[in-house]
């Protein structure tokens, strides 16, 4: 007997749905909100979830080269996070707070304890540091503190080569310092104590917040479209001196979290250290999809989840 087809689920073209999420952290009083600028690249709108509600939030600044954004919203937070007067040692503890994977495993707040690895980001970049606490998709934007308390890095990504682990990246606090003085967002003073690890979870939880990005309908549609074609060109656009292009050479989708896996086959220059945007064309169709750097010649990026009806319900891999 023939399986009876499950009808089409149709949407609004218009209607703005969850795209995708990342992480952010409030640092003033009155809502302001730090995050990574690829968290929120590319939104028609940004919700903040805040005490089970979820609020828009406006953005007010974004460095794309260090990839910053500062956000603003109405909330006034119980607690904030104080940003370090001093940039990151050698071996030094720290902890990285946010919601990898989204809300897929759970909806609690997650951490990760590790140290600092390096002084600096890939290819010499000393506005990064490396470190082998966990940062995971969806940790983006998230804070990197130490015992104080006190921020020292923003989550930014994490190296993807096959047979490398733990090796993740943070964006330094004076990086994020220098940006918010030039846009009059001042701080907290530092604190000068460590804090209980029951003080510490206190504050992760009142002032770490998840970010969701929520894009048309129509938007998602033409992503997913390009993406089932299979074979496209594409060239790095986020940097003009980037020239590298190449094809992606594979697109298989994972049957068990419908997560599409996209290999690009093409070099990535070893002195590219920020998450690169690739401009995928397809009839004159224009989508925009980031994904973490390599220095191999292949680069992995989960870039849509479908429902079983084939319509774009959330993404993966926003690192």
């Amino acid at each position: 007997k023939p399986k009876k087809k499950k009808p089409k689920i149709s949407l609004d073209d218009n209607k703005v749905v969850p795209a995708g999420s990342g992480s952010g952290f409030f640092v003033s009083r009155n809502g302001h909100i730090i995050t990574n600028h690829h968290v929120i690249d590319g939104c028609n709108t940004t919700k903040v979830s805040f005490k089970g509600n979820q609020l828009e939030a406006k953005t007010l600044a974004v460095d794309k080269m260090n990839d910053i954004a500062i956000l603003k919203t109405n909330i006034k937070p119980d607690n904030i996070f104080s940003i370090s007067n001093e940039d990151v040692s050698l071996l030094e503890d720290v902890v990285v707070a946010g919601y990898p994977l989204g809300k897929k495993v759970s909806s609690a707040i997650k951490t990760h304890k590790g140290v600092v690895t390096a002084l600096a980001g890939a290819g010499d970049n000393y506005s990064n540091f490396q470190t082998d606490a966990t940062i995971n998709a969806g940790n983006s934007g998230g804070p990197i503190m130490n015992q104080k308390g006190n921020i020292v890095g923003i989550a930014v990504a994490t190296w993807v080569e096959k047979g490398v682990q733990g090796v993740h990246f943070g964006i330094k606090s004076s990086t994020l310092k220098t940006f918010a003085s030039a846009n009059d967002l001042r701080f907290i003073q530092p604190n000068y104590r460590d804090l209980s690890n029951k003080d510490l979870g206190k504050l992760i939880t009142e002032a770490t917040v998840y970010l969701e990005c929520h894009m048309t309908v129509a938007n998602i549609k033409k992503m997913l479209a390009i993406a089932e074609q299979g074979i496209l060109d594409f060239s790095f656009a986020k940097n003009p001196q980037i020239e590298e292009s190449g094809k992606i050479s594979k697109l298989t989708r994972n049957k068990n979290s419908e997560i599409f896996d996209v290999m690009i086959d093409a070099r990535i220059p070893r002195g590219y250290n920020k998450n690169a945007a690739v401009l995928f064309t397809e009839k004159q169709a224009k989508s925009i999809f980031t994904f973490n750097r390599t220095t191999s010649n292949y680069n992995y990026a989960n870039t849509l989840i479908c429902n079983s009806n084939g319509n774009p319900v959330d993404t993966n891999g926003n690192t």
